[in-house]
C-alpha cells in the first residue's frame, strides 16, 4: 500500500509525465522552457526523496521520472539520472530496458555515436525518421540484446511504416 507521502511524490512524477508526452504528440510545439521546469522539478524530487522506485511509486511514476530525465536539456542532469537509474535496476526498482534510451540520449547530445540504435531524427518535411549515427554497427545487435530491444531492423520500420529509411545521420 502507498503511504500519503508516497502518493502525493506518485502524483507529482504522474503530473509531470503528462506535461512531458504533452509536448511529444503530433502538431505540439516543442518547449524547452517546460523541459527545464519539468528537470528542476525531478531534481527536487531526486535531492529529497532519491530517484523514485517502483516499490514505493509504482512503475508507471517511477518511469516518469525517466521520461524527464531522457527530455532534459541538462546534460549533467541527464548523466546523474543514469548514475541513479542503473543502480535502481540493479535493486530491481526500475527497469534495464530504459537504460539504452538514456544512454543514446546521452550519446547523441554530447554528438558521439549512440551505442543501442534509440534515437532517430525526424524529417518534418517528409515525416521520415533517421537514425543517429551508431557506434561499432556490427555489434548493435549483440548490445541491443542484452537490454531485450529486439531487432534494429524492425525498430527502424516501426519508425517508418512506409518504409523510408535514409541510412544513418551523424
Amino acid at each position: 500500500m502507498i503511504e500519503m507521502e508516497d502518493r502525493k511524490l506518485q502524483g507529482k512524477l504522474l503530473a509531470l509525465l503528462e506535461k512531458d508526452q504533452r509536448l511529444r504528440q503530433p502538431g505540439a510545439k516543442m518547449n524547452l522552457a517546460m523541459d527545464r521546469s519539468n528537470t528542476q522539478a525531478l531534481k527536487k524530487i531526486i535531492n529529497n526523496s532519491g530517484w523514485p522506485k517502483i516499490s514505493v511509486v509504482g512503475e508507471e511514476a517511477a518511469k516518469a521520472a525517466w521520461y524527464v530525465a531522457v527530455h532534459s536539456p541538462d546534460l549533467r542532469f541527464k548523466k546523474k539520472c543514469l548514475v541513479l537509474l542503473r543502480k535502481a535496476v540493479r535493486n530491481r526498482e526500475a527497469s534495464g530496458r530504459l537504460i539504452p534510451y538514456l544512454v543514446d540520449k546521452i550519446c547523441v547530445h554530447e554528438r558521439r555515436s549512440q551505442l543501442y540504435g534509440t534515437q532517430f531524427d525526424i524529417d518534418m518535411r517528409t515525416n521520415t525518421f533517421t537514425p543517429y549515427r551508431v557506434a561499432r554497427p556490427d555489434k548493435l545487435e549483440e548490445r541491443r540484446k542484452k537490454y531485450s530491444l529486439g531487432k534494429f531492423k524492425y525498430w527502424t520500420a516501426l519508425k517508418n511504416p512506409g518504409g523510408a529509411h535514409r541510412g544513418t545521420r551523424a
